[in-house]
């Protein structure tokens, strides 16, 4: 790879909060940052600190390097870890997630409009069973954009659709493979049909669009259903398009994607984002998380011409200090037709089993707490050889 490696150090201002389990989703020059599981999140369904904590939006302007605050209108969702996150113009919207205690989840879908800072309650998805860790992407086609919701981990649903699978796992939660779309213009939810290699169910993947207009999605790793009750870190790759009543699936089998075949490791918690530049196919980046020891996947990944059938996949050199990391959010945001950055906010950066007393332990990730590395970005520039590299990150 060709390039120079610069990596780099992060832009805090003062109050920054460690976390994990969230989306740092991009709207224009500016960078918005919700909620997820931190120190300070009360581990109650609802308290006046927890909504202090949660009615505050951090916002990051790229033009300038500047955090800042801002306090929101309206009530903010109490689905505040692991929820799902796509935007739609000047909107942010958010499904489900889990409260902080117990199994509470939710399948509510909130929206945050981030002219006027305000939030508001779109609509409960009442065929769509209580979950967090699913995927949520913002597609148009037939004149009409809507969310795609699909898989996630929650508690025991009270509506079972016929042509999903629901497992009932040891831990007391239900994995899904579920699926829902939810019309922008109508703000209606509709339950669709499948056809093809449906992905089995399964959370803590990654999920993104893989046109800028179209119906196409991929996804790729997480965890899935093992003995039954069981949970292992998968490395299948899908690709899906989408209609207003079908999601046809595809699976890549080994050996589809070709660079003296490199395939995937098995993994679950990591981030990606898609690099669009001007007339490159849209370029799938794949960074961190964990593999079936729980131990951290150090890698990067590009996953190029997933829009052509003619896919490779190639290994990025970058630090540990940026891809040791699991439960993360990783975002693309295009400067220029052939230049990109890579914000990569938070994260846990060792996973260890915690002792509660009485004999019983619980999963339990211990933050990023290194000032240095809770917020990184990384310029991607695309090369006369035709591909994208890590160029240099910029300082302030």
């Amino acid at each position: 790879m060709s390039g120079r490696i610069i990596v780099f150090i992060s832009f805090i201002h003062t109050g920054f909060e460690m976390r994990s389990e969230h989306k740092a989703p991009v709207i224009g020059e500016s960078l918005y940052l919700w909620a997820g599981n931190q120190v300070d999140l009360p581990a109650v369904h609802d308290s006046l600190q927890k909504r202090e904590v949660t009615s505050t939006v951090d916002v990051y302007r790229l033009s300038t390097g500047d955090w800042s605050s801002h306090l929101t209108r309206g009530t903010p969702p109490l689905g505040v870890i692991a929820y799902s996150c796509t935007t739609s113009h000047s909107n942010i919207y958010y499904f489900g997630g889990w409260c902080g205690h117990d199994l509470c989840y939710y399948n509510t879908l909130n929206v945050l409009n981030t002219i006027k800072m305000r939030w508001t309650s779109c609509s409960n998805a009442e065929q769509s069973m209580k979950k967090g860790t699913a995927g949520m992407i913002s597609l148009e086609f037939d004149g009409a954009e809507y969310l795609v919701i699909i898989g996630g981990y929650g508690s025991t649903p009270t509506v079972y659709q016929p042509q999903f699978q629901y497992d009932q796992l040891k831990t007391g939660h239900v994995r899904t493979n579920e699926q829902l779309l939810y019309n922008v213009s109508t703000g209606l939810f509709t339950v669709p049909s499948v056809s093809g290699q449906c992905c089995p169910p399964t959370n803590d993947f990654i999920i993104e669009k893989i046109t800028i207009t179209g119906n196409r999605g991929v996804m790729f790793g997480g965890k899935v259903t093992v003995n039954g009750d069981g949970t292992t870190s998968t490395n299948s790759v899908y690709i899906f398009s989408v209609t207003h009543s079908i999601i046809n699936w595809e699976i890549l089998k080994p050996g589809a994607i070709p660079n003296e075949g490199l395939w995937p490791v098995e993994r679950d918690s990591h981030a990606s984002a898609i690099i669009n530049g001007d007339s490159t196919s849209p370029t799938l980046v794949v960074i961190g998380g964990r593999d079936n020891n729980n131990q951290l996947v150090n890698e990067c990944l590009l996953f190029d011409s997933i829009t052509t059938g003619q896919y490779s996949c190639r290994k990025i050199p970058l630090p540990e200090s940026i891809t040791g990391r699991y439960k993360h959010s990783l975002t693309a945001v295009t400067m220029s037709p052939h230049c990109a950055w890579l914000v990569i906010v938070g994260g846990y950066e060792e996973f260890s089993m915690k002792d509660v007393g009485e004999g019983k332990k619980v999963p339990w990730g211990i933050y990023i707490t290194d000032i240095k590395k809770l917020i990184m970005i990384i310029e991607f520039v695309y090369s006369e050889a035709g591909e994208w590299i890590v160029q240099s990150v910029l300082r302030w």
